[in-house]
């Protein structure tokens, strides 16, 4: 059984489209609930929004809060974020049945779903799902 930050971190990462470091690392300063979106003035691509849909604002409405930890997904230090998703993420691949299914491969029906919604090659690679709530 995974913990409930390793279950958050997939679900986001199916969710949102956005890169694993960005979950991995994704701080409550970022996340914007009442908007529905999430931003970042530095990413790697630069500044960078990204909404939020009704699923993905669920996964965090009820991520675990931990007093002093600035981070969505909590590691096992005080103040740390979830530094690693490989074992977990092998465990649930084997578990499902998808054993050729990598991490960054959670991102490719999102862009899929941009392409098929006609959102321009530069919004669909910051966020496939402008304008989906």
């Amino acid at each position: 059984m995974e913990t409930p930050a390793v279950v958050a971190a997939i679900r986001l990462l199916m969710l949102t489209g956005c890169r694993l470091g960005e979950i991995r690392t994704l701080r409550w300063e970022n996340v914007d609930l009442d908007a529905a979106e999430l931003r970042w003035r530095d990413a790697k691509s630069g500044a960078k929004m990204i909404p939020l849909n009704g699923q993905a604002l669920e996964v965090l409405a009820n991520a675990v809060r931990i007093e002093g930890n600035p981070y969505v997904i909590v590691g096992a230090g005080e103040g740390a974020h979830l530094t690693d998703l490989r074992k977990p993420w092998r465990r649930v691949r084997e578990a499902a049945g998808l054993e050729d299914v990598r991490i960054h491969d959670l991102r490719q029906p999102l862009a899929l779903a941009g392409t098929i919604r006609g959102v321009p090659q530069p919004d669909r690679a910051c966020s496939p799902w402008s304008g989906i709530r």
